[in-house]
């Protein structure tokens, strides 16, 4: 949603809550002049029983008490009054204000104290939420309706030498009045606005915390099934393991013996023409040491507490073999990566050349292992045959390597293309340093 559209929604929104705030308050008032001006007739009858002014409070005490009981149960119950409470809000102080007017002509003119009423009409709808046009209607609306009613009943009062006062009064106070109540409006509707972005952050910090929650999820799915399967490929291990113990061991040991058979018959014989049998011996034992070393590290895999003699054990023989130039350095500038760093770094290069000599052909690869800045990066590069990173599918082992880096705070770069392919594991050097003594 763009943010004109959000804007304009949040307008509408906000018109709708100050029409319910208008009708709210008007009904409050509403239910404060019935008990007040019930409160004021009971009154009234006790302290001016007998004087002259008792018979106007007695009728325009009543009537301002029928008409307010009305107003209440229209903006309380009317349907209409909730879609348009502002005209509902203008005929209520009219009518307010005229029987006002009314009531205080009959007690006294100008000079008596009643009709200084007159000036807290224009601050009265300062708490309504109003539109300007509509709060300078509201405004002038009360001493408007007052001054009218006043004067029609009593036309005698405008001969008083002093009606300017009331004029310049007011002409002071309703300017003062509209300026504060449409001050209040606006701090109201920037609040209501503020109020509005606040709960769309937090909509957007829900929706995000249930992505994040569903990524850790997914992430621990993944990390379970993956540990799921180097628990199963360790079962697999152990059981070749005891395969070739079991099996081709015992074989060995029958060609040996039978080795050592044949080689008591020939040499009770009286010519010694036949083939050398010391070279098959020497065979046969070669054969056992490699049967024995592969059971050894089917059992147990190697550890890697030297990370330049295990990765020149690693190399040594690929490079040997495949005659491909292997470049291996090892600079961490005295940084003493943890256990589970130096796993993570080994399994790296063990899982690179792999990759490199099953599928890419290469005539040169490097191999780093470096402290930069605060991070440790092991890297593997090589010039053979590059691939699509992101159409290609990540096998089990670039997975498995992702997930140790994420395990220990830092990230597997893959990068493949004409020049050949560069895998990086970037860790922070200050998580991952062994605490020695």
């Amino acid at each position: 949603m763009s943010e004109t559209e959000t804007l304009a929604r949040d307008v509408r929104a906000f018109e709708a809550f100050a029409r319910e705030q208008c009708r709210r308050r008007m009904e409050l008032t509403a239910l404060a002049c019935v008990f007040i001006s019930s409160f004021a007739w009971v009154i009234g009858r006790v302290v001016l029983a007998g004087d002259p002014l008792d018979a106007p409070g007695r009728f325009w005490l009543a009537v301002l008490a029928v008409v307010s009981v009305v107003a209440w149960l229209v903006f309380r119950y009317l349907p209409l009054a909730r879609r348009h409470p502002t005209v509902f809000a203008f005929s209520f102080h009219g009518a307010l204000t005229t029987i006002g007017a009314l009531h205080v002509g009959e007690m006294s003119d100008l000079n008596g104290p009643f009709f200084y009423i007159v000036y807290i009409l224009p601050p009265l709808p300062i708490a309504l939420p109003l539109r300007l046009p509509a709060r300078v209607t509201m405004t002038l609306l009360g001493p408007a309706a007052f001054g009218t009613a006043y004067f029609a009943r009593f036309p005698q009062y405008a001969e008083h030498p002093m009606i300017h006062v009331p004029i310049v009064v007011l002409i002071a106070i309703i300017p003062v009045s509209i300026l504060m109540g449409h001050a209040v409006y606006k701090l109201v509707r920037e609040r209501f606005f503020f109020a509005r972005r606040l709960e769309r952050q937090q909509a957007q910090l829900e929706a995000h915390a249930a992505r994040l929650q569903r990524e850790v999820e997914e992430r621990t799915e993944a990390v379970q099934h993956l540990a799921s399967e180097l628990e199963s490929q360790t079962v697999d291990r152990e059981d070749v393991a005891r395969a070739l113990h079991d099996d081709l061991g015992q074989l060995i040991v029958g060609v040996r013996m039978e080795l050592d058979t044949l080689e008591r018959t020939l040499r009770g014989l009286a010519t010694r023409d036949g083939p050398p049998l010391g070279h098959l011996s020497t065979v046969v034992e070669t054969l056992d040491r490699s049967v024995r070393g592969f059971i050894s590290r089917l059992r147990e895999p190697p550890t890697v507490d030297d990370l330049e003699e295990s990765l020149e054990e690693l190399v040594a023989p690929l490079r040997a073999r495949s005659g491909v130039a292997i470049e291996t350095e090892v600079r961490l500038d005295g940084a003493v990566p943890s256990d589970a760093t130096r796993e993570a770094m080994y399994r790296l290069v063990q899982e690179a050349l792999s990759n490199a000599f099953k599928h890419a052909e290469p005539t040169r690869i490097r191999i780093a292992l470096r402290r930069a800045g605060e991070a440790l990066l092991a890297e593997v590069e090589d010039d053979g045959r590059g691939f699509d990173v992101e159409a290609s599918r990540v096998g089990l082992g670039l997975k498995g390597l992702r997930e140790r880096a994420r395990a220990l705070g830092g990230v597997l770069e893959l990068l493949s293309g004409e020049g050949g392919t560069t895998v990086r594991m970037r860790l922070p050097a200050a998580a991952t340093m062994e605490v020695r003594a």
